[in-house]
């Protein structure tokens, strides 16, 4: 089983948390996994259900870095802000530091906003 999901936050209103399930049951030409196809709709999932524009913070995973995904990001960069986390995010000594009391006073919007520091992953 394979699940990929976004937490969203909003100024005033509560988190938001959208995903996708996957089950492989080993069947000939199934896919194990998402493609970035999957990904796009699920972030368009969410725009839908949203309303608003949306930054994304993602990590460094393949598939986020995708030509398809590079296209989709693109042409609805009206909308759609996305950044790469930086490499040394992705450890788990980082994640300790995401969970100090300091960062917990913070909004979702505020957390965004300081995971963010590095650069736009498309244009």
């Amino acid at each position: 089983m394979t699940m990929a999901g976004m937490v969203c936050y909003q100024p005033g209103r509560r988190s938001r948390m959208f995903y996708a399930v996957r089950e492989y049951r080993c069947r000939l030409g199934q896919p194990k996994g998402f493609g970035w196809r999957d990904l796009r709709d699920l972030v368009v999932r969410a725009r839908i259900q949203l309303g608003g524009p949306i930054l994304l913070v993602w990590d460094n995973v393949r598939l986020h870095l995708t030509a398809g995904m590079g296209e989709f990001i693109a042409a609805n960069a009206t909308w759609l802000t996305v950044f790469q986390q930086a490499v040394f995010l992705a450890t788990g000594f980082s994640y300790r530091w995401l969970a100090t009391p300091a960062l917990e006073a913070l909004t979702g919007q505020e957390r965004c906003l300081r995971l963010s520091q590095g650069a736009p992953v498309h244009g």
